[in-house]
Parts: C-alpha cells; sequence; structure tokens
C-alpha cells in the first residue's frame, strides 16, 4: 500500500498552484514590455546595454550591438510571452478541472488523468500520444492560418 505513495522529496518537485498565477502574469508582463521596448532601440541604448553586457561577459564583445539588442529583445519578448501564455493555460486548466473533476471532457484534462492515476496506474504513453495529438492539430491550424493570412493580404492590395 505505501509503494505507491511519494516521500516528500519526490513530491517536491515542480509545484503549480492557482496563487502563483499573479506573479506569474506580473513578470511576464513586464519581460514582454521590457523586450517590446528594445526591440527599436537606437544606436545609443544599443550600445550601452552592449557595453553592460560585455562588461559582465567579454564574450559578447565580438558581437554587434545593434544585434544584441535585437537577441535580447527577441529573447525578453519569447520569455514574457512564454510566462503569460502559462499563466493563461493553467488558468484555463485550473476552471475546466474547477468545473467538472469527475470526467475528462478535454484532451488536457485526459493528458492530466493519464499521468496522474489515483491508484497508481498512471498511463504516460497515452499521454505522449495525446499531446501528441494536439501538437500536431495546433500545427496544422497555424498552416492554415498561414494560408488564409497570405491569401487575403492579397485581397488588401
Amino acid at each position: 500500500m505505501g509503494a505507491w505513495k511519494l516521500t516528500e522529496r519526490e513530491n517536491m518537485g515542480l509545484s503549480i498552484k492557482a496563487r502563483h498565477l499573479p506573479q506569474r502574469i506580473a513578470a511576464g508582463a513586464f519581460i514582454l514590455n521590457s523586450g517590446i521596448a528594445k526591440w527599436s532601440a537606437d544606436e545609443e541604448t544599443a550600445a550601452q546595454l552592449h557595453g553592460f553586457a560585455a562588461g559582465a561577459y567579454p564574450v559578447l564583445a565580438r558581437v554587434k550591438p545593434a544585434d544584441f539588442v535585437r537577441l535580447l529583445a527577441a529573447g525578453e519578448i519569447t520569455l514574457g510571452a512564454a510566462l503569460l501564455l502559462f499563466a493563461n493555460a493553467l488558468s484555463a486548466f485550473a476552471t475546466v478541472v474547477a468545473w467538472e473533476n469527475q470526467i475528462a471532457y478535454i484532451v488536457p484534462q485526459q493528458i492530466y488523468v493519464a499521468i496522474n492515476s489515483e491508484v497508481g496506474l498512471s498511463n504516460v504513453n497515452q499521454a505522449d500520444v495525446l499531446a501528441l495529438g494536439m501538437i500536431i492539430m495546433v500545427a496544422i491550424i497555424m498552416t492554415g492560418y498561414a494560408f488564409l493570412q497570405r491569401r487575403a493580404a492579397r485581397w488588401l492590395r
């Protein structure tokens, strides 16, 4: 009976709680805003930021200031967007779980149930297949969207 129980050390993994969402949203918005501001930085700002970074990490002295600021901005935009996206997805998932706790209607819930079985019969392979199916579905939808966007751009000319 105790074989399925996790020790406290094993259970200290990545704990995701709804109370962490405001901090994630605030951090994501701040980082995203910082990246967007740096994306169109002038030469003086680029040189100053590059100087700060090259002083701390001499290997960055080989990178041009304009390229460095663009890469830094892209990294900040990516990180901020990922934090906001994660917070949004977590809150959406938590809402559905709160409404329908016993029956898994949507695929993320089915993945959750397949991984976290209450009786110790987790089915990770099923969760992997469901996640892959979601990734394929998103790729198909984004490809269709890009096609339609290109098609609509012709009409606007």
